[in-house]
């Protein structure tokens, strides 16, 4: 497997809200952890590798409905970056009826959190992990669903529990995020609800409907009797079509263990475990390249065993990392072992939580 692209979702906090928090957590872990770490820096691995080139930013939209480490994905894929079909790529790969045709979304089972007191009118979605789905429920909730989206031209397909996939017409034109976005925003639903799409009217009338069919579903009384979040909404994302088969371009291999803490962290404002979990892969990485370096020595070094192209992502923030200009990465490299130790560390700081 090819190790030249590396892509690390949510590696930075470019929120300026989580800021303040992300940094003191980042510096409180590593301040902790500093004896053991090589030569007294916070993260040597990375800091080795931004050290061959110097890091390029990147500043997406941070109004649109994609996330940083999408639009690389999506690129990668050979898809549209402001709206890639990802539903339609799934189909595509499933081979179901109409993959390359119609429209497709995922459909997210999700619990809605209603406005609690006087003058609260925010509806949040809440972190669909959480519901702990499994199968028979997942399919016991889309059998009961299914006529209803039938009767405006939808279909259900129930890809796995927490995960869904429909298609038809209605969904073309959809432009929804993820999830993992919606919470990371803060979790109001009403910015993200379709509103412009042709479907939108429909798409909002079957949620509606759907949260009065859930509320009395038999599969949610005993899901509440065991203490479970009820499922009692739906959220689609990765909406469109496939314009043409795609045709993927660079491999990457995507580093995702940095994805659940930071979303926890957005949530809840502790990025302890943001930055914990940051000091673990970065040791992981250098082992895993220590490793390899072992086995090549005496032999030719394979480019495809040594990352060329680092991308960290944020939600709306690319910073890139490509030993593309040999001089230009020597010049930084000389320039960082001159750098000391605590102003390099800051640095890193500073590009991990931009301010």
């Amino acid at each position: 497997m090819s190790f030249s692209h590396l892509l690390i979702p949510h590696a930075l906090v470019d929120d300026a809200v989580a800021a303040p928090a992300a940094r003191a957590a980042l510096q409180a872990t590593f301040k902790d952890a500093a004896p053991s770490r090589a030569r007294g820096r916070w993260l040597p691995w990375l800091q080795d590798q931004l050290g061959e080139a110097p890091p390029r930013t990147r500043r997406l939209d941070a109004q649109g409905a994609v996330s940083a480490h999408e639009v690389i994905l999506a690129q990668a894929q050979g898809l549209d970056p402001q709206a890639p079909p990802w539903a339609a790529l799934r189909a595509h790969t499933l081979r179901l009826p109409d993959a390359g045709t119609t429209a497709w979304a995922f459909l997210t089972p999700a619990h809605w959190v209603l406005p609690q007191g006087v003058g609260q009118t925010q509806v949040r979605l809440s972190d669909p992990s959480q519901l702990q789905l499994d199968e028979a429920e997942a399919r016991a909730f889309c059998v009961a669903m299914q006529p209803y989206f039938a009767e405006d031209g939808l279909t259900l397909h129930l890809d796995r529990p927490g995960q869904w996939l429909v298609c038809g017409e209605a969904l073309r034109g959809l432009r929804s995020p993820a999830p993992g976005r919606v919470l990371a925003l803060g979790g109001d639903v009403a910015p993200w609800l379709p509103s412009s799409s042709p479907g939108a009217p429909l798409l909002r009338r079957l949620q509606n409907e759907m949260q009065m069919l859930l509320y009395t579903h038999a599969a949610n009384d005993a899901r509440e009797a065991r203490g479970l979040p009820s499922v009692n909404s739906f959220w689609l994302h990765g909406c469109g079509a496939l314009a043409t088969a795609p045709e993927p371009q660079a491999p990457w291999i995507v580093l995702d263990s940095l994805s659940g803490p930071a979303l926890h962290g957005h949530a809840h404002g502790d990025w302890r475990a943001w930055a914990e979990a940051w000091r673990e892969l970065d040791a992981q990485l250098a082992a895993r390249m220590a490793v390899r370096m072992d086995k090549q020595e005496g032999a030719p070094t394979d480019p495809a065993q040594t990352p060329t192209r680092l991308v960290l992502c944020g939600l709306d923030t690319l910073v890139t990392s490509e030993r593309s200009a040999p001089a230009a990465g020597a010049w930084w490299h000389r320039l960082r072992q001159r750098v000391r130790r605590g102003v390099q560390n800051q640095a890193l700081a500073e590009l991990l939580v931009p301010a």
